[in-house]
């Protein structure tokens, strides 16, 4: 089993040096700064050996200001990290539910799901969040129509159907789907991402009898 790995942030603006986090890590990642100090005349402390994190939380718990913030290297931590985009709680958390629940779910959805456990959390946040997540290409952001707008936390190239009936959204891996890299230009238009989905009836709908246009008799 892989062991889990942690990264820290210290606020070091905030941070007074008092060592209290330096002496509680059990791996001894972190370290007074040398020769450094914020705004305030202070030496703080500093991530001196990172990869040896194995998320303990130890230091931010004893922390006395709040200055330490420490992340569990998740898949989420991961995805943002390599696709640029600095993590924090809010973000690690809506990137974990968007893995976590391959649903296609819209923004309403999202904010639904995490707004019990992160009772500062604001639709806009999670608006603005899923926005800079797909342009990133951290997430893909599937445009039904105007009026629906969900997002997939698989950003592998697959197809999507969309159910005209019921409005559910499938993943069809089966299907085979472009694979055009952005950035490619094709007769001098430049390709930033790529989407294919199918529209029509899906298997469930169907069983209950709904029809396809395609097989109903116009009088």
């Amino acid at each position: 089993m892989s062991k889990i790995k942690g990264a820290i942030v210290v606020d070091t603006g905030r941070c007074k040096g008092c060592s209290l986090c330096v002496e509680a890590c059990p791996q001894h990642v972190i370290a007074l700064a040398e020769k450094k100090v914020n705004v305030y005349g202070y030496r703080y402390v500093e991530a001196a050996v990172p990869d040896a994190c194995v998320g303990c939380t130890s230091c931010a718990i004893v922390c006395p200001d709040g200055c330490i913030t420490v992340y569990r290297k998740t898949e989420a931590y991961q995805r943002l990290v390599e696709k640029g985009i600095r993590p924090s709680l809010q973000r690690i958390a809506i990137m974990d539910w968007l893995i976590k629940h391959p649903t296609h779910p819209t923004i309403e959805d999202v904010y639904k799901g995490l707004a019990e456990s992160i009772t500062t959390l604001s639709k806009t946040t999670v608006y603005n969040t899923l926005r800079m997540f797909s342009e990133h290409n951290a997430a893909q952001m599937i445009t039904i129509d105007e009026h629906r707008v969900c997002y997939d936390g698989n950003i592998k190239s697959h197809v999507h159907f969309y159910c005209r009936n019921c409005g559910k959204v499938i993943d069809f891996f089966g299907e085979p789907a472009p694979t055009v890299e952005p950035g490619k230009e094709i007769e001098g238009n430049i390709v930033l991402e790529e989407q294919l989905y199918y529209r029509g009836i899906c298997a469930e709908c169907a069983k209950k009898g709904v029809k396809s246009p395609l097989t109903e008799t116009v009088h």
